[in-house]
């Protein structure tokens, strides 16, 4: 198997194989917001078919080209489809896509990558074994297929508390409204003097895969969860509050009817996007979840991968 960028008259098949996947960040319809920028890679087989993928985002810094995860997206939405039966035989299939993917990024002329890789990603041997460091980080899946009420009961105590407050003051509404939403998370980002790409962040917004959530009062949005999927599976992508209107139960509310709002769609799985700082960790333990791991990898040329990571804090 081989690695490389797909080229035009192969997207279409990309997106083919790709739709069938439970990963929504390489589908057309997400990734087409990010305009140039993104990098489609594909996985090839000896007969130079496409048995896999994933996306990325360009960019350069310093003047220095890097190849990371696509912003506001969790992971780099790899896929992978074998045709072999037997586990032994479609592990070493799954070894070979991998192999390919690690002698694509050993080759190119990347300053710094690093990707993140879905929860369905794991088996990173191959990445570790040509020299590309290989991280593991951690997330929260919960199976929406439990009943709502089992849902409920595997929440925390407190957490099920704060649901349980008199809300007839407040308004559920989960019609779709890129304007507010926009609005909501942009501030919350701009007070907590986090830098983000608002024309990106606008396209998102149009994607047909996100799904809105807002808590009203008076007609105001003051609280907000979005989460986007596709298959079987979501994630739960932008939360926000307007502290000036709001209290202590409007975040934990709106992420709650998120949750049951993709359970209702359909979705059986519902991942809370990664959990490694610890106040946010703490936060979505108490959706009774299971601790999932998932791997992170980075690289490049020369010093600069290590001269990123002290950058990038990783």
């Amino acid at each position: 198997m081989i690695a490389r960028r797909i080229l035009d008259n192969e997207i279409n098949s990309f997106f083919e194989l790709q739709s069938r996947s439970n990963e929504v960040f390489a589908s057309n319809d997400w990734s087409k917001a990010y305009g140039d920028q993104l990098v489609r890679i594909g996985v090839f087989n000896d007969s130079n078919q496409i048995v896999g993928g994933l996306v990325a985002f360009e960019q350069k810094k310093w003047g220095l080209r890097q190849l990371i995860t696509p912003p506001f997206a969790p992971h780099c939405g790899w896929f992978f489809f074998s045709e072999k039966k037997t586990n032994a035989k479609l592990q070493a299939d799954e070894k070979q896509a991998t192999e390919a993917l690690a002698d694509f990024l050993k080759k190119s002329n990347y300053h710094f990558y690093k990707l993140e890789f879905p929860t369905s990603f794991n088996d990173a041997q191959p990445l570790i074994w040509k020299g590309i460091t290989v991280k593991v980080k951690y997330t929260y899946v919960l199976d929406l297929k439990a009943s709502q009420e089992e849902l409920f009961q595997a929440m925390d105590a407190k957490l099920r508390n704060k649901l349980s407050k008199d809300f007839s003051d407040f308004q559920l509404d989960q019609n779709r409204n890129e304007g507010d939403a926009f609005q909501l998370f942009a501030a919350t980002m701009k007070r907590s003097n986090v830098k983000i790409d608002e024309h990106i962040l606008q396209n998102l917004m149009q994607s047909k895969a996100l799904n809105f959530t807002f808590i009203r009062k008076e007609n105001n949005a003051i609280g907000m969860a979005l989460f986007a999927g596709q298959g079987n599976k979501c994630y739960y992508l932008f939360g926000a509050i307007d502290r000036d209107h709001s209290n202590d139960a409007v975040g934990p509310k709106s992420l709650y009817e998120a949750i049951l709002y993709a359970k209702r769609s359909g979705f059986e799985y519902f991942d809370f996007e990664g959990s490694m700082v610890p106040g946010i960790e703490s936060y979505f333990r108490q959706f009774g979840g299971v601790l999932t791991p998932l791997y992170s990898i980075n690289g490049g040329r020369g010093a600069w991968p290590r001269l990123f990571s002290i950058y990038y804090k990783l």
